[in-house]
């Protein structure tokens, strides 16, 4: 299963995972990848005495729990999708609009997961992107719910205030902590992997930010490894669910992963 935690702190807004993906409560791997970057690209449609015209470019953070079958198809077909669309007509769109139709691919996947996997196929994802129409990043969670035997397929904005954070997946209730309060997601995350019983979360935490122009980025994870006396030993580094050192990302091939890095504060 899965812990995502979205956070804004200092008005710095972040997605964070974990990598686990459990298929009972003692059978599961450290391998799976939730955090995303979504490139959307929206062009006018042109006509016979105009040509199509970028209205829109930004990349987009998506991150994921549940059915990671369902939601990996999800995210495959919008990274796609989105990445080339025209409006039919006129030149302004809004988010609400483009959620909305995300919502319909999502129903499209979904309808044919679920009649094989059922409840097992249900999954939650968070995406978020910079509207410039508000100027600022606007979040959306995306969710399937039962109602008279039957399952559902929703989306509803969700706002993050500044300190503010949420989080859900199947470990969401570690969360609900005031010892937690202002902590960035990465923080929250190292510190519940680092202590916590719960076999449905573990594995490296993926991590990504957006920036100043509103665009989604992830980032490699430096994780500083202390001595009983508080002396640092080492620092570990991965990146989604790779390790660095162990996955020999360091100097294969003669190539280097270029990310962005941040480092847990201790």
């Amino acid at each position: 299963m899965t812990l995502v935690i979205a956070t804004k702190i200092d008005n710095e807004i972040s997605y964070t995972t974990d990598s686990r993906l459990s298929y009972s409560d003692k059978t599961f791997i450290d391998f799976g990848v939730k955090l995303f970057k979504i490139p959307v690209s929206i062009s006018t449609f042109g006509t016979m005495r105009s040509n199509p015209e970028e209205i829109y470019k930004r990349i987009w953070g998506m991150a994921i729990a549940g059915s990671h079958i369902n939601c990996i198809i999800l995210k495959d077909m919008i990274q796609q999708i989105l990445s080339n669309l025209k409006l039919i007509s006129g030149n302004t769109f809004n988010m609400d609009d483009i959620c909305a139709y995300i919502l319909e691919i999502f129903k499209a996947s979904s309808k044919e997961v679920l009649a094989v996997f059922r409840e097992r196929g249900t999954g939650i994802f968070l995406i978020g992107g910079f509207d410039t129409g508000s100027n600022r990043i606007r979040h959306y969670i995306f969710y399937h719910d039962f109602s008279n035997d039957k399952i559902g397929t929703y989306f509803k904005e969700v706002e993050l205030d500044n300190g503010a954070y949420l989080s859900f997946g199947s470990a969401k209730d570690l969360v609900a902590s005031e010892k937690y309060k202002n902590l960035r997601g990465l923080e929250i995350m190292s510190q519940i992997l680092s202590s916590t019983n719960d076999v449905s979360i573990g594995g490296n935490i993926q991590h990504g930010r957006f920036d100043k122009n509103g665009n989604f980025d992830i980032f490699s994870v430096q994780s500083p490894v202390y001595d009983e006396d508080g002396i640092l030993i080492q620092v570990n580094r991965s990146l989604l669910s790779f390790s660095y050192k162990e996955d020999n990302l360091l100097n294969s091939r003669n190539f280097y992963p270029s990310s962005p890095s941040v480092t847990i504060k201790k």
